[in-house]
Formats: C-alpha cells, structure tokens, sequence
C-alpha cells in the first residue's frame, strides 16, 4: 500500500504524503474506526490550508470489502477459509482496485488530473 501512496503523491504538488502508526495515533484512528476496529490501512485526506477532513478510504477495496461483509452475514464469522479467498482475490487484483479508488477519491478533490 505504501509504494502505491507514495507513487500517487509524486504525480502532484498538491498532496503531501504523511504516515503515522496506528497504535501510537490512537485519537486519530479512533476518528476513523472500520465497523467498530482500528483498521488498517487507511487513507486520510485533509486540506493542507484548512487542516479539515476531505475524504478518507480504507481499509481494503470495495469489492474486497464487500466479500467479507457478505461471507460475515452469511457464515457470522471472519475464518480461516474467507482469510484465504480474500488473499486469492488480492493476488488477482494486484492492487489495481486501491489504485483505481484512491485515484477517484484524489480527482474528485482535484489533487490529480
């Protein structure tokens, strides 16, 4: 995730790629909590002249996410099966989901052409 970020920023001046670790941020990601979990990774975008929240993503693609909702609802549970879909799923996507996401979310805010 982090070279996809940090190639995201490089293509504009308007984005100032900042990483912090969760556990010694804990205010902070409890702001941004995932269902109830501090989970990572996630994407906060804030206005660098007015220091106010813009978007925020994470922490897996949609699709991604929607797979593990719907095996949850279904089976009540995050198992050892539904952990290995969702890496077949990664290894398929080969990250192309997040690039395309955050790129969506970085041109609605017009960070990036």
């Amino acid at each position: 995730m982090v070279p996809v970020l940090n190639k995201i920023s490089d293509t504009s001046d308007k984005i100032d790629l900042r990483l912090v670790l969760r556990d010694e941020n804990e205010d902070l990601m409890n702001l941004f909590l995932t269902n109830g979990s501090k989970s990572i990774p996630k994407v906060i975008l804030i206005d660098k002249n007015t220091q106010e929240v813009v978007g925020s993503w994470g922490p897996r693609p949609e699709a991604a996410r929607k797979l593990i909702a719907d095996y949850k609802e279904k089976n009540g549970v995050v198992d050892e099966p539904i952990k290995i879909e969702l890496q077949k799923w990664y290894l398929k996507d080969k990250g192309e989901s997040t690039q395309l996401e955050l790129l969506q979310i970085l041109e609605e805010k017009q960070l990036v052409k």
